[in-house]
């Protein structure tokens, strides 16, 4: 009996060691298994940093010769890095439509004739991001005598050209090119068409003659930084250049608009206050929600956003 006794108890240690020997290998392996992920955590991390390090220093400048027909230019990053090409390479970049818009850019900067344009935007492929991304070339100085122009682009790497009828992601377009895609759905699926306008403003008491210009790049800035990342299936385009457009089907109940134009605020008040901006800058968003029965455009829909923004502005 006792040689059974015992024989049942050393079974019984030997099945409790078995058991604490799985309980270890289990948290062992539960430990290598988090300190994998944290390892790619830590690598994921590593490459958005640098990504959004290329994406702050997308700056280049370039010299245009037209007289001599030559362009030099070099990353803001690597100002000792200069590359000479032909105009004619520079031209190329573009597409050809596009080339022919750039030329007559140029030329009416150095001829000064009227009042042109400070920027020049078009969606252009971009290798480094496999994808035509926009940039946006601004002017800066010129030598009028030698025919000599000073440009700087910058690259908005999340505002990328998207075919507006898949709507898989936040699509850069214009009011032209989105109405007759929009009416056309409104009367075939019946979707709700929800409208956002920030519209940027100076203070009363600030003073500013390009303000303008600027402004349309501060809501560039914004929306590449930002906006692009709240929600996809947007679709984005300007007003003007101080009101920026965000239209959507996806919002159908009060409560997801409210909270939508909650995140907009919280996303320009954080872009303003890191930029040193809101004490120069302010801005009103107006909505408006066109629901399945009306017949309404989207230039209506968009143009009562507006108003609703221009009446929050006058109000206040």
């Amino acid at each position: 009996m006792n040689k059974l006794s015992n024989y049942l108890l050393f079974s019984i240690l030997d099945y409790i060691e078995l058991g604490h020997l799985i309980i270890v290998a289990v948290l062992f392996a539960m430990i290598i298994a988090i300190l994998f992920i944290f390892r790619s955590k830590i690598k994921g991390n590593k490459r958005f940093i640098k990504q959004q390090i290329i994406k702050e220093n997308s700056i280049r400048e370039f010299r245009i010769d037209l007289l001599r027909g030559t362009c030099s230019y070099f990353d803001i990053e690597k100002p000792s890095s200069v590359i000479n090409i032909p105009i004619q390479d520079f031209y190329k970049s573009f597409g050809y439509s596009d080339q022919e818009e750039l030329k007559r850019w140029l030329d009416s900067l150095i001829r000064r004739s009227g009042n042109p344009e400070k920027t020049f935007e078009r969606f252009v492929i971009n290798k480094s991001f496999k994808t035509s991304v926009l940039v946006i070339y601004k002017f800066v100085k010129a030598n009028y005598d030698q025919k000599v122009l000073y440009l700087e682009s910058k690259i908005y790497p999340s505002i990328r050209k998207s075919d507006i009828t898949k709507g898989s992601e936040t699509t850069f377009s214009n009011l032209d090119k989105l109405s007759t895609h929009f009416n056309e759905m409104k009367k075939s699926k019946k979707k709700n068409i929800c409208a956002y306008i920030i519209h940027l403003y100076p203070h009363d008491n600030i003073v500013n003659k390009d303000s303008n210009e600027k402004r349309h790049i501060y809501l560039l800035d914004l929306l590449n930084k930002y906006l692009v990342f709240i929600k996809k299936n947007l679709y984005v385009f300007f007003y003007d250049k101080s009101s920026l457009c965000i239209v959507t089907t996806k919002n159908k109940k009060t409560n997801k608009i409210k909270n939508y134009s909650n995140q907009l605020i919280e996303n320009t008040n954080t872009y303003l206050a890191l930029h040193s901006l809101n004490k120069l800058l302010d801005y009103k968003i107006g909505i408006y929600l066109s629901k399945k029965g009306d017949q309404e455009t989207l230039k209506s829909i968009v143009e009562k956003a507006y108003n609703a923004a221009l009446f929050a502005k006058e109000s206040t």
